[in-house]
C-alpha cells in the first residue's frame, strides 16, 4: 500500500474514534446525570403533592368575645384620659403627696 493511502485511512479511522470516544461519554455523563434529574423531579412532584393533601388550616378561635375586648380598650383608654387630663387618678396623687 501506499503512503498517501494509508495517510488517508489513518485520518479516517482517527475521526471515526474521536467521534466514538465523544458519543461513549455523551452516554456515561447522561446516564449519569439522568437519575440525578429524576430524584430531584421526584422531591418535588412529592412535595407539591403532600401539600395538596394536606388538610386547610383553621384559625385559632378568639378566647375572649369581642365585647369584652372593646369594653377593656374603653377603659385602658378612659384611664389614660384621666391621666392625662388630671381626673381622679392626680387627683389621689395629689393628695396623697400633700399628706406627707
Amino acid at each position: 500500500m501506499e503512503p498517501q493511502s494509508l495517510n488517508a485511512m489513518h485520518e479516517h479511522f482517527y475521526s471515526v474514534v474521536m467521534m466514538m470516544i465523544q458519543y461513549i461519554t455523551l452516554v456515561i455523563l447522561g446516564s449519569a446525570s439522568l437519575p440525578f434529574i429524576i430524584i430531584c423531579l421526584v422531591g418535588v412532584v412529592s412535595d407539591y403533592v403532600e401539600e395538596m393533601t394536606r388538610p386547610a388550616r383553621r384559625l385559632p378561635e378568639p378566647l375572649e368575645s369581642p365585647e369584652l375586648h372593646a369594653h377593656n380598650v374603653r377603659a385602658a383608654l378612659a384611664d389614660l384620659d384621666y391621666g392625662l387630663t388630671g381626673g381622679p387618678a392626680n387627683r389621689e396623687m395629689a393628695s396623697s403627696t400633700q399628706r406627707a
